[in-house]
């Protein structure tokens, strides 16, 4: 809220958004009852699978430059290796009095770096009522694309990312 806010008083526009993506994660059949059962679940419990992205309109930051106005550079953040709420307990844990040790999983960072639509700014969307309110119910999702991913293994780029 209060980005939202800092944007509409400095630039009278939002140009810059949160959005999300998901996908599942390995993780997720190792502490199902933890990281969620199905999808639904995964996608509250799971932060393996979870990336939150700033998605940063290039055209209202150079409103001469010939960048399309849906076009925008998201930088995302993410993690992998959490299986447990604590990061010192190293990934081990009791469950009904049983010890498993997940020790050799690794907690991490990545960063990510893509190309996102703001499906609020393509013109056609514009100018068609309805479309414009599911581009703006959509808006919280990233849209999956060309990705390059960062973390403590070195850089890779995914085809589409989730």
């Amino acid at each position: 809220t209060g980005m939202a806010m800092t944007e509409q008083y400095f630039w009278e526009e939002q140009r810059i958004k949160i959005s999300y993506s998901f996908h599942k994660s390995p993780l997720r059949a190792l502490r199902p009852e933890e990281l969620g059962y199905n999808y639904i679940t995964g996608v509250l419990k799971d932060y393996n699978g979870l990336t939150a992205w700033l998605s940063v309109n290039i055209r209202s930051f150079a409103p001469k430059s010939k960048f399309p106005p849906w076009l925008n550079l998201a930088i995302g953040y993410g993690a992998y290796g959490m299986l447990t709420g604590d990061p010192k307990d190293n990934n081990i844990f009791y469950s009904q009095g049983v010890k498993f040790d997940y020790s050799s999983i690794d907690r991490y960072r990545k960063i990510y770096f893509a190309p996102d639509i703001n499906l609020q700014k393509i013109p056609y969307v514009k100018r068609h009522r309805n479309l414009y309110i599911l581009a703006k119910f959509l808006s919280p999702l990233k849209i999956a694309l060309p990705t390059l991913s960062w973390d403590k293994y070195g850089m890779k780029f995914h085809p589409f990312y989730f």
